[in-house]
């Protein structure tokens, strides 16, 4: 799950990924240090709101420098601070509920089948092109015969561009398989204020300062056929 979360000049990546995909669920925020480190199901089951596991995509977290505009003596000026960067990756169980698998399998094969019928309205289109327009020495049509086939052509066009919006409309839908059934969620204390799904990279001091307290991945049901 990748999504923008604010325009940055650059981040520089200090570690990799702290936990390879497979395992961690369930993520707690030091209060003292702001620093993100994983917990037992066990553990989470004490946390009020937080969602059954089957629920949940894997997260996994990273240290990262990220840009931030700092005012020191009254100069305004870019500086990279520390932070974390959260992601998610669909478990097995967010992938069987969805039924992943079956509903993009069944939007390619759309896909395909539009496909064949772009491909095949093209020949006839050249194949009509020919006869309007035949290259010496045969015989040009008649007004009455090129007019009867410049319409035949205009319906087999109108039919091919149905197909290729079809396929155009397959794509967007096969982008919602690309790792997106997964959305960050936040857990704030008493006077926080949870920064969105869509903030995937948080300095530390925003963390502190917005008093997260845990952040887990949630299954989402992505737009199946």
């Amino acid at each position: 799950m990748k999504t923008t979360v604010m325009p940055l000049l650059s981040v520089a990546v200090m570690s990799a990924f702290s936990s390879a995909w497979g395992t961690e669920k369930y993520i707690k925020i030091d209060p003292t240090s702001g620093k993100p480190e994983y917990i037992s199901k066990e553990d989470a089951k004490n946390v009020a709101g937080m969602p059954e596991e089957g629920k949940l995509c894997e997260i996994a977290f990273k240290d990262v420098l990220i840009p931030k505009v700092v005012t020191e003596a009254d100069k305004r000026e870019t500086k990279n601070v520390p932070g974390y960067e959260f992601d998610c990756n669909p478990s097995k169980e967010c992938d069987e509920k969805n039924e992943r698998e079956k509903k993009e399998k069944k939007i390619k094969e759309d896909k395909g089948q539009q496909q064949a019928t772009s491909k095949d309205k093209q020949k006839e289109i050249d194949r009509l092109n020919k006869l309007i327009n035949p290259p010496p020495p045969a015989k040009a049509p008649t007004k009455e015969e090129k007019e009867k086939l410049e319409k035949e052509k205009e319906k087999v066009k109108k039919e091919k561009e149905k197909a290729d919006a079809e396929i155009e409309k397959l794509n967007g839908r096969l982008k919602k398989f690309e790792r997106g059934e997964c959305a960050l969620k936040y857990f704030v204390g008493a006077g926080g204020k949870e920064p969105g799904a869509a903030e995937y990279r948080l300095t530390v001091d925003d963390i502190k300062d917005r008093k997260i307290e845990h952040v887990v991945c949630t299954c989402q049901t992505p737009a199946g056929p």
